[in-house]
């Protein structure tokens, strides 16, 4: 039985990989005064399956990552004094294939984390993150472009309120 579902999983349900990294993020709302790191970038990971037209991802985001992010906190902390991530579970829908070329709507929940490095506190806040995507498959490498917005709510803290994080990620899908 086990073998079935691990046989499933790999070949039933098309799994695959993909990694990213988001040049023109943007953050607006009560979360824009807690990242504002310059030269920071942000990275996306992601796994998922399915069929061929839907898909689902778990994908993991972290925003405003620089050079000092993990570097430990001092009285002269030159880094960012909060680090912010993101989990989103996305269904896909690949709604147009046209030779090479592919094109596809993604929605789902998403949970954001933002770390205090200098006290360990962490503030929760819950969303929905969407978005479109195109790309360009040779093989089993597929290079795209994503554009995505992930609205999220924070209860209390620093970023108490709505915000919403936006970007345009860059990047290759293997399958």
């Amino acid at each position: 039985m086990r073998l079935a579902v691990v046989a499933w999983l790999l070949v039933g349900c098309h799994p695959y990989i993909a990694a990213g990294y988001d040049p023109s993020a943007a953050v607006h709302g009560p979360l824009a005064t807690t990242m504002t790191a310059p030269s920071a970038q942000s990275y996306d990971a992601a796994i998922g399956g399915g069929a061929r037209d839907f898909t689902v991802e778990l994908g993991l985001h972290a925003h405003e990552v620089s050079s000092q992010s993990f570097a430990l906190p001092s009285a002269t902390m030159t880094g960012p004094r909060y680090l912010t991530s993101s989990a989103s579970f996305d269904v896909t829908w690949t709604w147009l294939r046209w030779h090479h070329l592919s094109s596809g709507l993604h929605a789902g929940p998403a949970a954001m984390m933002l770390l205090d490095r200098t006290t360990g506190a962490v503030d929760w806040g819950k969303g929905v993150r969407y978005g479109a995507r195109v790309g360009v498959t040779f093989s089993i490498v597929t290079a795209f472009v994503d554009f995505s917005r992930t609205a999220v709510g924070f209860d209390g803290g620093v970023a108490q309120g709505f915000s919403d994080v936006t970007g345009l990620m860059v990047g290759l899908e293997l399958r």
